[in-house]
């Protein structure tokens, strides 16, 4: 079962949008409920077997910005809360998967 650990903005608007005026990218997004034009959703996996709740990678907290770092908020709000976890599987280590 995925899980939402928040988004994380890419920071390309200047390098994709050259020649917006001042402001305005900014403002298109706000009418949109956007803060960043290219963002990617951060997902973790939760696994229930036999006894255990393993939770593959740990999430990254705020380390990747202040939209990530929602993953402790999912679980409780699916009935999962990280204390309820029993095991962690890091598939490599970087901060945006053990920075959770």
């Amino acid at each position: 079962m995925p899980f939402s650990d928040g988004t994380v903005g890419l920071g390309l608007t200047k390098e994709l949008i050259q020649k917006a005026k001042p402001g305005e990218v900014e403002r298109l997004l706000a009418r949109h409920f956007q803060k960043v034009a290219v963002g990617r959703f951060r997902q973790r996996l939760l696994i229930k077997y036999e006894n255990k709740l393993v939770l593959i990678d740990a999430g990254s907290s705020e380390l990747v910005g202040p939209t990530a770092g929602k993953l402790p908020l999912s679980l409780r709000a699916a009935g999962a809360p990280a204390e309820n976890i029993t095991d962690v599987f890091v598939t490599h280590i970087h901060p945006d998967h053990t920075g959770g």
